[in-house]
């Protein structure tokens, strides 16, 4: 029991540690102090609506973005083992469909 509360507490810390994040990552991205003030008044109440914010953004944004946050969820949710955010940038640059990799896995298949 004594373990399920530590646990609990550390899950309760990590939620809010990354809902401050997300709400300070977002204040970051406007421009001036008073749009700062004004959207501080409506801040998401939870994770969760923080969460769905940043999908309605997402989803307000421009169909190259979109295609972006969408490949860098597959590498996340499909991948083996964890990826570091060097490993995403490197997963993400690579376009499956384009020349490069066709030549790639062409010159594969000759050899």
């Amino acid at each position: 029991m004594f373990q399920r509360q530590i646990l609990s507490s550390q899950g309760l810390t990590l939620y809010r540690f990354q809902w401050a994040k997300c709400q300070l990552d977002y204040l970051c991205l406007l421009s001036t102090d008073k749009e700062r003030r004004n959207a501080l008044d409506t801040l998401p109440k939870d994770l969760f609506e923080t969460y769905r914010r940043i999908l309605d953004r997402v989803n307000n944004s421009t169909p190259g973005n979109r295609s972006l946050v969408q490949r860098t969820l597959r590498w996340m949710l499909f991948s083996e083992e964890p990826m570091d955010a060097e490993t995403v940038a490197t997963a993400i640059a690579i376009e499956i469909d384009s020349d490069y990799v066709c030549a790639i896995s062409n010159s594969t298949l000759l050899i």
